[in-house]
């Protein structure tokens, strides 16, 4: 970005919000990174020079036993998209937290808007249907409130959703469950009825497997496709749309060529996923994302922090993919 004086005025724009008004500790650790970032110095800031900078650790200090640097730089991120999800759907100036650093990016609206179709290991790819099928893989976050415009960004992933006229179905994941006289049974490993039959830990089930009182369910799904689920419908209905839920395994052939499909949930539990003929540059394997064939300047791999000591993940990516639908009908 080329003018100093944009990006300060955009950094006291957003310490003056409602977003950050009570966030104390949120402002004191975006002011400190826009200072050094538009002085040339975020690119050498390190987790250790923040905590003691910012948040007044000891020199002794250990980043490795203590995360509460990243997870007050996890926090700013979200705060940062909400402001602009909200307060700044019009400012000048976008200012990025890219995850894995501590040095923010300050881009004007146009630039964002002409280079988004180009970053593309960012929006990923994957899913189907007849005329356009996106695919999440992750948690995502829902927020509140009523009926909003969509973004400039959210209308270049959104926009093909809403021409047309075609029906638009949000679908679940569903995992494998299996149902016995003694309750429900889940393993992550397992996912088709097949490889129940052969599991090691359903050793003790494999009498009413055989005498046929164990069954498998498809009617769950995850807490974070369901949160999802309930963020894209409210997007897509504010945005004019008129979407419906689906359970993937119960999706029919005849409604993915004959409607826009929003797939929810890692490819394992949407079986029609993997049913397609696609192939993508960038998907997921196990729980990282692999980039098949990056270019210059992108990541291969692409994985969320979980330490050990902790209860949940503190930082984690989705996979985003949009692609044509089964028989290539749309733009």
């Amino acid at each position: 970005m080329e003018s100093a004086g944009k990006a300060q005025e955009q950094v006291r724009r957003i310490l003056g919000s409602e977003t950050f008004r009570q966030a104390e500790s949120l402002r004191r650790l975006f002011l400190y990174l826009a200072e050094k970032s538009l002085a040339g110095e975020g690119a050498s800031l390190k987790e250790y020079i923040v905590g003691v900078d910012v948040f007044g650790k000891p020199q002794d200090y250990d980043p490795q036993k203590d995360a509460s640097v990243r997870i007050q730089a996890g926090r700013l991120r979200q705060k940062l998209e909400e402001y602009y999800r909200k307060e700044g759907l019009a400012d000048p100036v976008l200012i990025e937290f890219p995850k894995g650093h501590f040095e923010l990016r300050f881009l004007q609206k146009e630039e964002v808007a002409r280079t988004a179709p180009e970053r593309r290991w960012k929006q990923a790819a994957l899913a189907l249907a007849a005329a356009w099928v996106v695919t999440v893989a992750g948690l995502v976050m829902v927020r509140g409130g009523g009926a909003e415009p969509l973004s400039q960004e959210q209308r270049l992933l959104w926009s093909p959703f809403l021409e047309g006229g075609k029906p638009v179905l949000v679908c679940l994941g569903t995992p494998l469950f299996v149902k016995a006289p003694q309750g429900f049974f889940r393993s992550p490993r397992i996912n088709r009825w097949e490889e129940a039959a052969k599991a090691p830990e359903l050793e003790w089930m494999r009498a009413e497997m055989a005498a046929g009182r164990a069954l498998p369910v498809h009617i769950y799904t995850g807490v974070g496709d369901a949160m999802a689920a309930a963020e894209i419908v409210r997007l897509l209905s504010a945005a004019g749309a008129k979407p419906a839920l689906r359970r993937s395994s119960a999706l029919a052939w005849e409604e993915q060529s004959q409607s826009h499909i929003v797939f929810l949930g890692p490819p394992k539990y949407v079986a029609r996923i993997n049913e397609l003929p696609i192939r993508l540059e960038l998907v997921m394997e196990g729980s990282r994302i692999h980039n098949l064939k990056p270019r210059a300047g992108e990541p291969e791999w692409l994985q969320g922090e979980w330490p050990d000591d902790a209860l949940h993940v503190e930082e984690d990516y989705a996979l985003i993919s949009r692609v044509p639908g089964l028989h290539g009908r749309t733009r």
